[in-house]
């Protein structure tokens, strides 16, 4: 066995593999702790679909779309209305702290392509506890909010997307990363979504769901 190999090899066991093509090892990290650097030269494709999940050790396919829902919402699929903006607002808080923020931000949300009515449910739910396009001097305006929280809460219980998981979503263990894949420095992360370049010269090349487009620009 080569010294490449073995220390190959010494990297899976310590969670670290190379994510350039170049082999350049790479930490994987538990946290949003990123490491700036320059996307080297890309090897070939070997995935088929947009997105790209880092599987944390002992999480499943489907986990991130279906764990955080149930967890943040407790399995309930209705709340009692004079709790309906609290109970919504813990739930957006639990998801987007189990989910890295991944769903507070409209570029984020247009990275993921989630299914045409979910975005816009997303952005709604943010702008409502973000109390946009309030009439301060509404009378009613508790009882009116109350109402569309719990509207929104059912929305949000009714949500599934195990659908568009498996129909966009490539799921890997850190264990089997190919090296001709391409993440930013300091990535790939175990329990992050990434997206693929749109060009096909560079479909092997993956950015971080949440700083997507930016990086794009750059």
């Amino acid at each position: 066995m080569s010294n490449l190999q073995r220390q190959s090899k010494s990297s899976l066991r310590s969670r670290t593999f190379s994510s350039l093509s170049i082999r350049q090892s790479s930490s994987i990290q538990r946290t949003g702790q990123q490491t700036k650097g320059r996307l080297q030269k890309p090897g070939a494709k070997t995935l088929s679909r947009p997105l790209l999940h880092i599987l944390d050790y002992g999480e499943r396919p489907g986990d991130m779309v279906a764990k955080p829902k149930q967890v943040a919402l407790h399995g309930q699929k209705d709340v009692y209305i004079a709790r309906a903006e609290i109970e919504l607002r813990n739930a957006m808080q639990s998801l987007a702290f189990m989910t890295n923020s991944e769903i507070n931000s409209i570029s984020t949300l247009t990275a993921l392509s989630l299914p045409k009515a979910v975005a816009p449910m997303f952005w709604t739910i943010n702008a409502f506890l973000q109390e946009k396009y309030e009439k301060p001097n509404d009378p009613t305006r508790t009882h009116h909010r109350n109402h569309d929280a719990r509207l929104l809460y059912q929305q949000l219980a009714n949500l599934d997307l195990l659908p568009w998981s498996s129909r966009s979503i490539d799921y890997i263990h850190p264990d089997n990363l190919k090296n001709d894949l391409v993440f930013p420095l300091g990535h790939p992360i175990l329990g992050r979504t990434y997206r693929r370049h749109p060009f096909k010269s560079r479909f092997n090349e993956y950015y971080p769901v949440t700083d997507y487009f930016s990086m794009l620009s750059k």
